[in-house]
């Protein structure tokens, strides 16, 4: 379940890269100038997504082993 919701979560970031792609290369061509970054960039909000998926995954089997024995 973890790795369909990791690779769903890939898939939306790599979906939002190329839509960023098409609107730079858009703006280029219409000679705008490409503005500047800011915020978080997106490999750190997917770190951070997969870093807390992963915790809670172990949170999960740490309090479920827990209960069992």
């Amino acid at each position: 379940m973890f790795k369909l919701l990791a690779l769903l979560v890939l898939l939306a970031l790599g979906g939002w890269m190329i839509k960023y792609q098409i609107q730079m290369r858009l703006r280029r061509a219409r000679g705008e100038p490409a503005p500047e970054q800011r915020g978080l960039r997106p490999i750190t909000v997917i770190g951070v997504v997969l870093v807390a998926i992963y915790g809670v995954f172990l949170l999960w089997r740490l309090i479920d082993s827990m209960i069992l024995n």
